[in-house]
């Protein structure tokens, strides 16, 4: 199976997807998180690990700190939940993790 990640996602109905680090090469993140989230089952859930900045360089060209995140989540009816942060390595700032899921009946 053929599939382009910034493109039409070629992709079978989906339990979850980890995105380690892909968000911040994606230039439309709202465009790109539902059709992914189109792509999962009724429970399924996205987890995102992404540098926690709004400062974009050659590595992280289209940054989405924490606050972005929340933002997205908001725009696309998810929940969402910080499963934890952790300094970079190559002084690259922050890192954080969160699992997004589709918003319970009653929120």
């Amino acid at each position: 199976m053929n599939s382009d990640i910034g493109g039409n996602l070629a992709l079978p109905e989906l339990d979850g997807a980890l995105l380690a680090n892909v968000l911040h090469y994606m230039p439309d993140q709202p465009g790109f998180l539902q059709r992914l989230q189109g792509q999962l089952r009724p429970n399924g859930v996205l987890i995102i690990i992404e540098y926690d900045t709004n400062t974009g360089n050659q590595w992280v060209p289209y940054p989405v700190s924490y606050d972005r995140m929340k933002e997205l989540a908001a725009g696309l009816r998810l929940d969402i939940l910080l499963l934890g942060t952790e300094r970079s390595k190559f002084n690259a700032g922050t890192l954080y993790s969160v699992l997004l899921q589709r918003l319970t009946a009653g929120k």
